[in-house]
């Protein structure tokens, strides 16, 4: 099954593919009260996965709310393309450490803004390592 009806499925991978120009959409999801949650995240396609990813922290509420109910709404406004895209879903959570998707989970980590990857850092502890070199190979 595709993430997107045909009619749709070009605009949105033009519009979620590109590193150049950052796509960013609200999500909404549940929390714990029963009410919705809405949040801007940067969305990308992923090609070889054929879906729409976006980046959370483990520690963060977004997250907990998926994990508790892993299902979502969204809303895309591109003014350029004059379309607004809005969907529900059911989420796949990929845990950090998931050995199946590690190729994903880099590619991800270097889509994010490099003052984004050093405040998850900065929240773990751990010290922030040098991914310059790994950004200019991509």
């Amino acid at each position: 099954m595709s993430f997107a009806p045909d009619t749709l499925r070009k605009t949105l991978m033009e519009a979620f593919g590109t590193t150049d120009q950052p796509a960013y959409g609200q999500i909404a999801t549940i929390d714990p009260s029963g009410f919705p949650k809405v949040r801007t995240v940067h969305i990308h396609y992923v090609k070889p996965l054929d879906t729409l990813v976006f980046n959370t922290h483990v520690r963060s509420p977004k997250w907990q709310q998926l994990k508790k109910n892993p299902k979502l709404s969204g809303c895309y406004n591109d003014p350029f393309r004059g379309i607004q895209f809005r969907w529900d879903a059911t989420v796949d959570l990929i845990e950090p450490d998931s050995q199946r998707h590690a190729a994903l989970l880099d590619e991800m980590w270097l889509r994010m803004r490099a003052d984004v990857r050093k405040a998850y850092w900065i929240e773990s502890g751990v010290p922030v390592p040098d991914v310059s070199q790994r950004q200019k190979d991509l």
